[in-house]
């Protein structure tokens, strides 16, 4: 679509303004208020009821000085189009309605009214409507005439809109054997759905993971108040041992049994400093395996600060050096002005090019005639001559006050420079000795802490063959028998606990071995999304010259998130320039068009703070700011 003119009546602050297109590029200037925008609002409404900002209650009338509607206007705005080669006339007028009720003397403003026209014809507005949403979509309409609307979209929307651009299948990646531990889980649910059933199953088996040493606990408190089974052949054998050494020990066993007391006290304390000495390992272990994972993640951060860094630095390297070439530039400008200063100042006024015929006779003038007619060529030459060296001097002046502001940038961009330098150098620092400590090795107890268990057992046994050959004098006797009844029966009950605590262990090591096999599936989906992401990224970037896009973050524990990021020259959009914006909104609309296979005509807004302008193949309405125009200026581009 191509506009060929548009003409505003009473529109706003425009009483009557033309612009005449004829499908061509064209530049329209003036002063700030002088209307530039209005003719961009004026053509929105006439499509679609809106000015440009969305808004459909804004006012169209034309107000006085004090801001006041000015009454009995009509309103109209009409263009001419060029759509599917064929040119067609809208039309659309505002106007008041006024009512005179009985016993009134004077009508009053009862509302307004608005009348629709296409081709000359006036139809319903339902009618005109319904034709404009044939010829084109609004929301796209504003997407492909408004270099800055497509970065207002949601972000969820722009990256729907720029995915569309590109096609791309990922059979590909799912071949890659490092993906084979998800490959079914993918194909069967798909890529977001297989990781929120994965982190699901992590959540439970870290659940269960965590319930296990309070269930051995729970094991190990439990009181047995009956045996579960009693070797009764080993109780009647030592029964019958004792009864048998009673004569003997009897005039000894107060001496022994303070002999095994204190024998079975240090045996206590070797298990106790044993068991303590494994759960130290076990802390000096499990801390630096931390500490480990720590560092890892922030090394993944600390090297993405210093890729950006290094970018960073070699952007700006790129924008100092297109400084410096900017001096010399107007420098060498400065040099050819003093050569014209010094060419200006050295012209003398060439008597014999002074007129002095008379155009009657065509004979000579008097002496005193030709004198006169010489002092006034050459005060009018030292005029011009005057002119001509002060603006000469002017030019310079501005070119010297450039040329001071570039170098005062060159100054501040290399002490930015430096600095960067400085936080690269420091990363780098801070990188080596984090691969230091991650590849330091974890200590491994392993050795130590299986002959510590074993000198435990030994020493339990040890500990129960002295409790059971600790007799007391005959005297105590029954009441030891009944003991060690006792502690045959809660020895049983031991094994018993023993035994459901190893099956609680076998669980927990089971559990843990699912943890590693689910958090290794997690890994490599997030590997598959990142690498699937990226093959996007790439597709889609290569597209555009100045644009790029950035769909994910990598967040802090290696996990990735949705975003849409829009990039000029690793620029985010948000903070580049207003030139860089609009070129980059030029770009866009023209990848847009393209898809959608249409093409409207794009109003350029601010277009002085653009020297080059990106060349797309869409109709060029610029807006451009000009002091010297207090009424609007139409500059149609020459074909």
């Amino acid at each position: 679509m191509k506009l060929i003119s548009i003409e505003l009546i009473n529109f706003k602050g425009l009483k009557q303004k033309k612009i005449n297109a004829d499908g061509h590029n064209v530049t329209i200037r003036g002063a700030n208020g002088a209307g530039k925008t209005t003719i961009f609002d004026a053509w929105l409404w006439l499509l679609f009821g809106k000015d440009s900002t969305g808004r459909s209650s804004f006012e169209v009338k034309t107000v006085d000085s004090f801001g006041r509607p000015i009454h009995g206007l009509d309103h109209i705005v009409e263009a001419v189009i060029e759509h599917e080669d064929n040119q067609i006339t809208l039309r659309k007028e505002y106007r008041e309605k006024w009512t005179k009720k009985r016993g009134d003397s004077e009508a009053q403003l009862s509302g307004h009214e608005t009348s629709c026209f296409i081709d000359s014809l006036p139809v319903k507005i339902s009618d005109y409507t319904a034709k404009i949403n044939e010829m084109m979509n609004e929301e796209l309409f504003k997407l492909l005439s408004d270099p800055t609307q497509f970065q207002r979209l949601d972000w969820k929307k722009r990256r729907d809109l720029m995915m569309s651009l590109i096609k791309y299948s990922d059979d590909s990646l799912l071949d890659n054997p490092q993906f084979e531990p998800v490959r079914e889980l993918i194909k069967k649910f798909g890529s977001e759905d297989a990781m929120t059933l994965l982190k699901d199953r992590r959540k439970k088996l870290n659940e269960q993971i965590k319930q296990i040493p309070i269930r051995v606990d729970e094991v190990s408190r439990t009181t047995y108040e009956s045996p579960q089974s009693t070797n009764f052949e080993t109780v009647e054998a030592k029964l019958a041992e004792l009864l048998q050494t009673r004569n003997d020990v009897e005039k000894r066993a107060r001496e022994e049994a303070r002999k095994r007391i204190d024998e079975q006290a240090k045996v206590l304390d070797a298990i106790s400093h044993n068991k303590n000495q494994i759960k130290e390992f076990e802390r000096i272990r499990t801390d630096a395996e931390k500490e480990k994972n720590l560092a890892r993640s922030e090394l993944e951060r600390v090297c993405t600060e210093i890729q950006s860094k290094k970018d960073y630095i070699a952007n700006f390297a790129v924008s100092q050096q297109s400084i410096k070439s900017q001096i010399v530039q107007y420098e060498n400008e400065r040099l050819q002005l003093v050569k014209e200063y010094k060419a200006s100042k050295a012209e003398v006024l060439n008597i014999n090019e002074v007129d002095t015929i008379c155009p009657t006779c065509g004979q000579g003038l008097p002496p005193s005639k030709t004198a006169e007619i010489i002092e006034i060529a050459r005060a009018k030459f030292e005029n011009a001559k005057q002119k001509g060296l002060a603006d000469i001097t002017q030019r310079g002046a501005t070119l010297k006050t450039r040329i001071e502001g570039l170098a005062a940038d060159i100054a501040s961009g290399e002490t930015k420079l430096d600095n960067a330098r400085i936080s690269l150098m420091e990363l780098n620092v801070r990188k080596a000795e984090l691969e230091k400590l991650i590849n330091h090795p974890v200590p491994d107890f392993a050795d130590k802490v299986s002959q510590m268990t074993e000198h435990i057992q030994s020493l339990n046994e040890k500990l129960q063959i002295r409790i059971e050959i600790n007799m007391n004098d005959t005297s105590k006797l029954d009441a030891e028998i009944a003991t060690l009844q006792k502690l045959v029966a809660q020895k049983d009950a031991f094994e018993t606990s023993k035994g459901r605590i190893g099956e609680l262990e076998a669980e927990g090591k089971k559990l843990a071995n699912e943890l590693v096999i689910s958090e290794g599936q997690i890994i490599a989906l997030e590997n598959y999304i990142k690498a699937k992401v990226e093959m996007i990224e790439t597709e889609l970037n290569s597209l555009f010259r100045s644009v790029t896009f950035k769909l994910f973050d990598t967040q802090i524990n290696g996990g990735l998130a949705d975003t849409f990021v829009t990039l000029i020259n690793g620029v985010p959009y948000q903070d580049a320039n207003t030139a860089s914006q609009i070129n980059a909104g030029l770009e866009i609309i023209e990848h847009l068009s393209r898809y959608y296979n249409f093409r409207a005509p794009v109003f350029v807004d601010h277009r002085e703070s653009v020297s080059a302008l990106a060349t797309i193949n869409s109709q060029i309405i610029n807006l451009l700011v000009d002091e010297k125009h207090i009424d609007l200026k139409t500059e149609r581009e020459a074909v």
